[in-house]
């Protein structure tokens, strides 16, 4: 759980877990619920092995590059195995503390070009991944648009944390996220907890109408528990998405203001 932790340089850092439980499949459906616990188990071990880089912060409040040592996006490839980049193409990132934040933004550049000296557009780079036409990859393919810039967030941008929920050890998880709240603010935010056990936890995949849908659902403490669909245009390279539709499962909200 070292993601949710408020880092206090006067103000706090915040890093969460990961976890599921319940599962409710269309029989039409390819059922990609343990494709999505081992994602979601490899997104966090692989954020946990990073600590904050405390050059952010003493930096000052302005564009900021990450430094030998300090997290690596491409290991993303290592957990996301269905994905890749062109020949020759890595991906790097900017750290932007403009605002009431600190936020990473991605980009793909040339693997002997230089870092970019400018905030790059956010999400630019999604056009240049290639996936290998895999349900499992339409699926990484829209986990990796919804998480890939959510290490590292500092402060206010801690309010778009969201964690991947899904598999057998969701309200573990949960109950681990809301044990930090309790155990470092001595507060215990309320929770349905009865109705968070219940919600449909699962992860799938259909092809209909030309679209190949994704499904997955995920639990952030300012929100609560969410399901999250993509639709992508079948025939398009890389897939573009014809929608994105967030529903809220279970509502939850804590009483923690940044």
């Amino acid at each position: 759980m070292k993601r949710l932790r408020l880092v206090l340089i006067s103000f706090l850092l915040i890093t969460l877990m990961v976890g599921c439980s319940g599962k409710q499949v269309p029989a039409e459906a390819i059922d990609l619920t343990s494709h999505c616990q081992q994602v979601a188990d490899g997104l966090e071990e692989l954020w946990n092995a990073y600590a904050y880089p405390e050059h952010f912060i003493k930096s000052g409040y302005k564009l900021q590059y990450p430094l030998e040592g300090d997290f690596d996006p491409n290991r993303y490839f290592e957990v996301l195995t269905h994905l890749s980049l062109p020949e020759g193409k890595v991906l790097d990132y900017v750290y932007s503390m403009e605002g009431l934040g600190g936020v990473p933004i991605l980009y793909v550049r040339g693997e002997n070009d230089p870092q970019a000296t400018e905030s790059p557009e956010f999400g630019a780079f999604f056009d240049l991944i290639q996936l290998d036409g895999s349900p499992e990859s339409y699926f990484e393919y829209a986990v990796f648009q919804e998480f890939s810039n959510t290490f590292y967030l500092f402060w206010h941008a801690n309010y778009d944390y969201r964690v991947l929920t899904c598999g057998e050890n969701a309200m573990e998880t949960i109950d681990g996220v809301i044990n930090i709240f309790t155990k470092e603010y001595e507060y215990t935010p309320p929770m349905e907890r009865d109705r968070m056990e219940r919600a449909n936890k699962a992860a799938w995949y259909i092809e209909k109408d030309g679209l190949a849908e994704v499904r997955f659902a995920y639990f952030t403490p300012f929100g609560g528990l969410m399901e999250q669909v993509y639709q992508f245009e079948k025939g398009s390279t890389p897939p573009q998405v014809a929608r994105k539709t967030t529903k809220v499962l279970v509502r939850f909200e804590t009483d923690l203001v940044y």
